[in-house]
């Protein structure tokens, strides 16, 4: 139940070999190493710092953890009864129409002619039990998807009030609403992230209202998905993760793009809706995309350095921020184990306490973004302003590392 992220061998052959020959110690201009993303474990994920990140779990969450569990051990022995029953009912139907079968044979090869209707009679029995031991099949099936999306409601029901704290009056979420299926292709499709996009499922679609540092209600959107490409010669997920969409602001150029990507290790996917676009930063940590080179400045420094404070481990993969046609999105592509419903293993705490953290740093990344351009008519402006705090902040620490010095 959920998305899967799985690659092929073949894959993941070509990819360690592409990552090799990119983890070579790079240095700048001064000579100095720069820090790269090349830490990355047998199983492909980037472990930034040597270690994954752990955060301690609050009480409620760690409540909501039980409950959650008690859940999947109530979800595990239902469909496991259900599968009991669909094996005994075939088995016995299977046993029944060899019989008929055998029966049919033996009276069709009868001297007697009046056998004949009885073996016409024997066969439609065998037929209607075919269609019968079908129709069970399927009604059975139908059941076990009942009990899982009954258990997936409780589990994103319950995390999503956690998560986004809505039933705190200071939350800077408002009026959200839950729904487990929603069509939502077009709107990651609109972010302009990867092309041939051709295969696409969304769970648990989160919409309301996020206040900016301002007291400006924006409109909001979030939700798990899995984007993939099913082609001859190029298949597999582009992206299986959480989105988040704010309708951002009216104040942007038509046709104003940017497109960035916190890089990862095997199992990132680097995005490739990039024709238009110039490229204006490519290094080892991450790569910036815009459509004119005077939008580099669009995203703050302040918003960058929360972009790649999302720290990469097991649980993520790599991070994605997007702007276009006025909407701001911003994509964290999940590992499997974080991502996907837990059937086979207990569910853990940690997943909402990472969850919860991280749609903090996405509010603040909002919040960062939306104060650098708030009171803009142009975005030349943008670039202007962004190019002052810049120069402030190079002499700031120039003053800094002066003193430090003597």
């Amino acid at each position: 139940m959920g998305f899967k992220k799985a690659k092929t061998k073949e894959e993941l052959e070509q990819e360690a070999l592409l990552a090799s020959q990119n983890s070579q110690e790079l240095v700048d201009e001064n000579g100095e190493k720069i820090e790269t993303n090349d830490k990355v474990d047998e199983q492909g994920y980037v472990i930034e710092d040597g270690v994954s990140e752990t955060i301690e779990s609050s009480e409620k969450e760690k409540s909501l953890a039980e409950r959650i569990n008690e859940k999947r051990n109530e979800h595990i022995k239902y469909t496991k009864k259900l599968k009991i029953i669909n094996y005994v009912v075939t088995g016995a139907l299977f046993v029944v129409l060899v019989i008929c079968l055998v029966l049919a044979l033996t009276l069709g090869n009868s001297s007697d002619g009046n056998n004949s209707y009885v073996t016409i009679i024997v066969l439609v029995v065998a037929v209607l039990l075919l269609i019968g031991t079908f129709v069970f099949s399927k009604l059975q099936r139908k059941q076990i998807d009942k009990s899982g999306n009954t258990y997936a409601m409780f589990i994103y029901e319950e995390a999503y009030k956690i998560i986004y704290d809505v039933e705190n009056s200071e939350s800077k979420f408002k009026d959200v609403t839950f729904n487990l299926k929603e069509n939502v292709n077009d709107i990651f499709l609109d972010a302009r992230m990867y092309t041939k996009i051709n295969q696409f499922k969304a769970l648990n679609v989160i919409g309301g209202k996020a206040l900016v540092n301002d007291g400006k209600e924006v409109e909001f959107k979030a939700f798990d998905c899995a984007a993939i490409t099913a082609e001859k010669g190029q298949r597999g997920p582009k992206f299986v993760g959480r989105v988040f969409v704010f309708d951002f602001t009216d104040k942007y150029e038509s046709g104003m793009r940017v497109l960035y990507q916190k890089k990862g290790g095997k199992l990132s996917i680097s995005v490739d809706d990039i024709e238009d676009l110039t490229c204006i930063e490519n290094n080892p940590k991450y790569i910036y995309y815009v459509s004119k080179p005077e939008y580099k400045n669009v995203l703050c420094s302040k918003s960058i350095k929360l972009i790649n404070s999302i720290k990469l481990d097991k649980n993520i993969i790599d991070v994605i921020c997007a702007i276009n046609n006025n909407k701001l999105y911003i994509g964290i592509d999940y590992a499997d184990e974080f991502i996907n419903l837990p059937t086979d293993t207990p569910y853990n705490e940690s997943i909402i306490s990472k969850a919860k953290k991280d749609v903090e740093t996405v509010t603040e990344i909002v919040e960062a973004i939306y104060h650098t351009n708030k009171d803009v008519e142009k975005i030349e402006d943008v670039v202007s302003e962004n190019k002052e705090e810049a120069v402030k902040e190079e002499t700031q620490e120039n003053k800094e590392n002066t003193v430090n010095k003597e």
